[in-house]
């Protein structure tokens, strides 16, 4: 059998959520600094700007700038279910989440859970309110791709919309123009995504 390559995996991984698109990232992550070149390739020409985002962020996370602290959360976010279980609470609280996802990694982890909450939709709610609280407390421009795609999903529920209008929020009081770009940029990509189903 032959492996896939980068380009066929990185496709692959645009097309799939939740454990799929984990072992996608995960074989894109282990081919290490070969997968670089067309996650560069992508970040820059790629029509859809939420892949451009992905690839940037799966770009800084191969490259090592990123990549600590997100296998480090990573493993902290999926160990808590487990340590939770037994207590009469049963789950994490998101406000302790965030909270210790914010002491022991300040604001370093916005890309990554931006591109988590795309593209594991079946999160718990525990995780994706963490998550969501964690991008209004460290708000990033460079996460605008990610919130717009979240933003314009019919899919989400009433529970998660305030959180990612508040994640707007605290962005766009930084830089009120970039969420007007980033969303109308969404808008012009869903669009021309309706045009060529037709």
């Amino acid at each position: 059998m032959n492996e896939k390559t980068i380009e066929e995996l990185f496709t692959e991984a645009t097309r799939s959520v939740d454990d799929a698109y984990v072992a996608r990232e995960r074989a894109q992550r282990d081919r290490g600094a070969a997968a670089l070149p067309h996650l560069r390739e992508e970040a820059a020409h790629a029509a859809d700007p939420f892949v451009r985002f992905m690839a940037k962020t799966l770009g800084a996370w191969i490259a090592g700038e990123e990549g600590a602290d997100n296998d480090a959360a990573t493993a902290l976010l999926d160990s808590l279910p487990a340590r939770f279980a037994p207590t009469p609470v049963r789950e994490p609280k998101p406000t302790t989440t965030e909270q210790d996802l914010t002491h022991l990694y300040a604001g370093r982890l916005t890309r990554y859970l931006a591109l988590r909450l795309v593209k594991e939709p079946a999160w718990p709610r525990w995780r994706r309110e963490a998550a969501l609280r964690y991008l209004i407390r460290h708000p990033d421009p460079a996460c605008l791709p990610a919130l717009a795609r979240w933003a314009g999903d019919p899919a989400r529920t009433d529970l998660d919309r305030p959180f990612i209008d508040y994640a707007l929020d605290a962005i766009r009081a930084k830089d009120s123009q970039a969420v007007t770009d980033a969303l109308a940029e969404e808008t012009r990509f869903q669009q021309s995504q309706e045009g060529t189903k037709r």
